[in-house]
C-alpha cells in the first residue's frame, strides 16, 4: 500500500497511547479505500493484551487482515 496522499489521521493520543490511521493512496477497486492502522505505547510497562474493534454502518462491508 502507497501511503501518502493523504495525511495521516491520529484518532487517539491519550495516556501513552497513539493510534494513527493511514489512508491508502492505492485503491484495489474503486470502491474499495484501503486504510493501515498503526497503534503505539510509549507507556515503560510491557503491552499485555491489546483488543481492536471496528464498527462501520451496515451499508459498509468491513474486512480486516493482520500483518
Amino acid at each position: 500500500m502507497c501511503v501518502g496522499e493523504h495525511a495521516p489521521i491520529v484518532a487517539y493520543d491519550k495516556n501513552n497511547v497513539k493510534i494513527v490511521f493511514h489512508v491508502g493512496k492505492d485503491r484495489p477497486r474503486p470502491d474499495i479505500v484501503v486504510v493501515a492502522v498503526s497503534v503505539m505505547s510509549t507507556n515503560i510497562c510491557s503491552v499485555k493484551a491489546f483488543t481492536f474493534q471496528a464498527a462501520v454502518p451496515k451499508v459498509f462491508l468491513l474486512a480486516l487482515n493482520l500483518n
